[in-house]
């Protein structure tokens, strides 16, 4: 029976006086060894919720970014498989390197109708796309010339609208994963 100023600890049910009892979110509780439960328990939950939003969430990637992968992918197996040469300084570049990149001559974020333009991207040199200076990007745009033609080049200036639903991206992977497969990659 509860006495005058006392309480009801929260976690293990006994009568403490108001005074010595530890007060939190509204709950009396009377020894650090309660509050130390309770502590773990609302933690521990608080932990849990955390960790199955984040598995719920995942690591799913968008379907603009497997289109990407797809697409890099058949770009270094065209130009580097079995061995190639870096768009930039002409060197081999061996497919499966990982050091082989998807080397846009305008950039995604720059251009982002020519992400998926065969004509804007070859494969390079991880160092050289990254690291490139002005020199070696005076050779990148002579190379992408010669490589497609004056005339296509003066096209790729051209912005064009672009549709990236996920209709035309899942076409898209398909038709790109497709072409690596028949590159034998």
């Amino acid at each position: 029976m509860k006495k005058k100023g006392e309480v009801v600890c929260r976690e293990c049910g006994k009568n403490i006086h108001k005074e010595s009892a530890i007060r939190s979110k509204l709950r009396y509780m009377c020894a650090e060894g309660c509050i130390d439960m309770f502590i773990d328990k609302h933690v521990a939950k608080a932990k849990d919720r955390k960790r199955i939003e984040k598995k719920k969430k995942g690591k799913k990637k968008s379907d603009l970014t497997l289109t990407q992968e797809v697409f890099n992918r058949y770009i270094r197996a065209r130009d580097a498989f079995p061995i190639g040469k870096c768009i930039y300084c002409g060197k081999d570049a061996r497919y499966g390197d990982s050091n082989v990149h998807a080397c846009h001559f305008y950039s995604r974020g720059a251009r982002s109708d020519l992400r998926f333009c065969e004509k804007n991207v070859f494969a390079g040199h991880g160092h050289c796309n990254l690291y490139a200076d002005a020199e070696l990007n005076k050779d990148f745009a002579k190379n992408v010339a010669e490589r497609i033609g004056q005339k296509e080049f003066d096209k790729l200036s051209i912005r064009v609208n672009q549709d990236y639903s996920k209709e035309k991206l899942k076409e898209l992977r398909t038709k790109y994963a497709k072409k690596t497969r028949e590159l034998g990659c």
